[in-house]
């Protein structure tokens, strides 16, 4: 383990102060997540062109894996768990292993995250937040560490122009009833 820390470690320092910024968002993540260009955009307030080039970045560094991906699929990532834990502990210290840091918590850092998403929705419903294959199977999640279970009722009583339960309709859509019952659980 001390050895895999040293040599990601050698890798972070590699890296501008820039990079190992938008490195350390990556551990606001659930573990074993897969990250999309257009997820990471999102996480990195950058254009999904300039966050595939980062991840490629990344993966060349061998802080990123590459996922197994179908013929046709835009290429995906996944965070190996050692340095999933060395991006968590860059987000949540000023300095950590002589790199610099973000030092915010784990609180701010979600509400953060979840501010940039609440920019792509339409009139601040949550369920009209376009599918990056990430948002909506973790949307709840993301609430939940960012202590504000006010917006998973809000959620949970949105609805559609129809006048359906909008988050039922999203999940129903996209084939995750699953994600719903899991959310309203969550509630």
């Amino acid at each position: 383990r001390r050895s895999l820390v040293a040599c990601f470690k050698l890798s972070l320092k590699l890296l501008s102060p820039q990079q190992i910024q938008y490195f350390a968002w990556l551990g606001i993540l659930p573990e074993d997540v897969l990250l999309t260009q257009q997820m990471a955009g999102t996480l990195w307030s950058l254009s999904t062109l300039q966050a595939g080039a980062l991840l490629r970045e990344f993966r060349n560094r061998a802080l990123l894996l590459s996922q197994v991906q179908n013929s046709g699929e835009k290429p995906g990532y996944r965070i190996h768990d050692l340095v999933h834990d060395l991006a968590k502990q860059l987000l949540t210290h000023e300095q950590y292993l002589d790199l610099p840091g973000l030092g915010l918590t784990v609180e701010q850092a979600h509400r953060q995250f979840l501010k940039r998403y609440l920019s792509q929705t339409h009139d601040g419903l949550w369920h009209t937040v376009p599918n990056d294959g990430y948002i909506h199977t973790h949307l709840t999640w993301h609430f939940e560490n960012a202590r504000q279970p006010e917006l998973l009722h809000q959620l949970l009583k949105e609805s559609t122009i129809e006048g359906r339960n909008g988050w039922y309709e999203v999940c129903e859509s996209m084939g995750q009833i699953a994600n719903f019952v899991t959310d309203v659980a969550r509630a």
